[in-house]
Parts: structure tokens; sequence; C-alpha cells
């Protein structure tokens, strides 16, 4: 794993290279630091902002193209070797939609300060950024790791725990998902959303004080959501935006997981050639 600083405005954030979902950009990027350049608001993206000037990186293809972001993962477009980062709810877009990008790296831990200060570059105007080695290569990847009771989350042969979002939710609607556990069923990808799990429990998942939460459009990889009009639970692990023909469901953010979600994602990408899966939602 190897370690970056992106420093914007004089505010640093340490990134993990993503090199096995990208290794040729990793790779070029890497042996192109260290390099610097101009931040500006992506305009057209929503919160996300871009390096003007080109990364000095050469010609590449896209790796493991993505067309949806999540806050505190650094994408690449190789047509014009733009660097961009998500901060909150965006999408990598241009005057034709939405283009196909590489992920490159992930921001590590609580970036909210640098997310701020990025975020506002449509109005402050450009911000200097620079991207070097970090010195620290040997800390593990730190993840945030939300506030809230735990649950276990077992799907087929994987198991991850996640955190309830209980700051967000209100202690209503977080005490009425807790009572509603354990939960058992089965599941298998949802036929609007793309890598999205749709848990089909042996009772009615009822959440009634779900309808006046916050729902959102943008669905993230390692979040657990509540569909308020299908009664439903769907967990997120990849691309994915829930819509039906195009128009986007509204999905309230229960719980996101935190452990490596790749044995899962391993899991719901199998279901599509063996079937749904056994599933169990639990109190810790």
């Amino acid at each position: 794993m190897a370690f970056i600083d992106i420093e914007v405005d004089g505010l640093v954030v340490r990134a993990s290279l993503n090199e096995q979902a990208a290794p040729q950009t990793s790779k070029a990027v890497w042996e192109a630091l260290p390099f610097e350049g101009r931040a500006v608001h992506a305009q057209i993206s929503g919160d996300m902002f871009r390096m003007l000037e080109p990364a000095p990186v050469g010609e590449l293809p896209v790796e493991s193209e993505t067309y949806t972001q999540h806050p505190g993962s650094v994408v690449f477009f190789p047509p014009i070797n733009e660097i961009a980062f998500c901060v909150g709810r965006a999408q990598f877009s241009g005057q034709q939609g939405h283009y196909a990008v590489t992920p490159l790296a992930e921001i590590e831990d609580d970036f909210t300060e640098w997310a701020q200060r990025t975020n506002n570059l449509n109005f402050s105007g450009t911000a200097p950024i620079s991207f070097r080695r970090s010195a620290d290569q040997e800390t593990p990847f730190r993840r945030a790791i939300p506030d809230g009771p735990e649950i276990g989350l077992s799907f087929g042969d994987a198991t991850v725990r996640a955190r309830v979002l209980a700051d967000s939710l209100g202690p209503a609607l977080a005490d009425e998902l807790l009572e509603a556990l354990p939960l058992f069923g089965e599941a298998a990808n949802h036929t609007w959303a793309g890598a999205m799990t749709l848990v089909r429990a042996e009772r009615e998942v009822r959440l009634t004080h779900a309808a006046a939460a916050a729902g959102t459009t943008f669905h993230w990889p390692g979040y657990l959501y509540y569909d308020p009009v299908g009664q439903q639970i769907l967990i997120c692990y990849g691309d994915a935006s829930c819509n039906i023909q195009g128009v986007p469901t509204p999905l309230v953010p229960l719980a996101r997981i935190i452990d490596d979600i790749a044995p899962y994602a391993a899991v719901a990408g199998s279901q599509l050639l063996e079937g749904a899966k056994p599933i169990q939602i639990t109190r810790a």
C-alpha cells in the first residue's frame, strides 16, 4: 500500500493509492511525484473539485471504470489527465453527462475541514494544490468510524461489522432500527440499482420514523439503506444508484460497514450466477 499527501491551501490529507484496481495509474502517479498545480471547483459535478493543470503522468487507459463517487474518493479522467476529488454528494460529469473515471485513491480518516475548504473554491477561487509521497508509509489506512451502536451483518460466508448512524438518524429511528433486529432472510441484487443488495427478510421491516428522515439519491459503498416506500433494507457494495426507470429513489442511510467490504462484495457479486444467499443482521 502506497500513501501520498495531498495539500490544498496549507491543509494536508493522506490518501492511499488504489494499486489493486488501478495499478497503471497508481504507478504513473507515484513515479511522477512530487507535482503541483491549482485547485478549482468542478462546477458541474456537485461537491467536487479538481486540479486545473493536467497531471504529468502520460497517456493512460481508464482502469476499473466507475461512474459513481463517494466522499473521500480521488478519481482520474484519462482523456485530459484530470485528477478530481469528491468531498460530498458528487458525480464526475461533463456537458454530455456522467463520465467513466479511474478510482485512483482514497482519502483517510476525518477530512471535514479539508472538504469544507475545498468545496468553497467555487466562491474563493483557485488555491494551490500539491502531491507528494507521504513520509508515513507504515501506519495502516485510518478509516473514520461513525459513532453509534454496532451491528453484525452475515451474508453467505462473509461477516462484517457496521455502525448505526445514530447522529444523523436521531434517537427515535436509531432505536426503532435496533428493536427490529435480529433480521433473517435472503438477499440478492436489486434489479434497479447496480451493486446494491436487496434484503428479503422473513418478516416485514417497518421503520415508521424513516418517512420523516432525510433520504438521499447518492448511494455509497458500505452503507445500509432503508426504502420507506418499499419498506426494504438495501446494502450498497459498489457502483450503485437506486432508481426506477431513471427516476432516482431516495433512501435513508441507516448504518455504515466499518470492516473491509471486499468479502461482502465478493459474495454479493457471486449471487448473479448462484442465486440468493442467506443474510442476517443482528445486534452486536
